[in-house]
């Protein structure tokens, strides 16, 4: 059962291809604010939209493929921060003088930094969804 309240609960993470029988190979995972926490237990799912938001018609539970666990970890914990979080550095005004940049710059680069995060938030927020229903 998949069960999720602001990124705090159970998800199905690491969607593979999809399979000849409509189905995806997918793990479930305990996530905490969208981080995947502990690998559950790997599934075959088949995905159904329910107005508008994403369901399961069918789950059938399969062994964990660790290599699948590795790279959600890796999504998850390296590389999904770094693609939202890269620009936060350039905001302190530290690091603007390390750079040697004017000061005319450090209003351009909070509006880029926080323009960033929105964007790359509202962009990954369906992400995984569109996986699910990619033919």
């Amino acid at each position: 059962m998949i069960i999720r309240l602001n990124g705090c609960g159970t998800w199905l993470l690491g969607v593979g291809p999809r399979e000849h029988d409509g189905s995806h190979r997918a793990t479930m995972w305990l996530t905490f604010l969208f981080l995947p926490l502990i690998p559950l237990y790997g599934v075959y799912a088949v995905p159904a939209k329910n107005k508008g938001q994403l369901s399961f018609s069918s789950i059938h539970k399969k062994k964990l493929d660790w290599w699948s666990v590795l790279r959600t970890y890796l999504y998850g914990w390296i590389l999904m921060p770094l693609l939202i979080f890269w620009p936060v550095p350039l905001v302190i005004h530290e690091t603007q003088v390390a750079l040697g940049l004017p000061a005319a710059f450090e209003i351009p680069l909070d509006f880029l930094a926080i323009l960033w995060l929105v964007v790359a938030v509202w962009k990954l927020k369906n992400w995984d969804e569109e996986r699910w229903f990619k033919p």
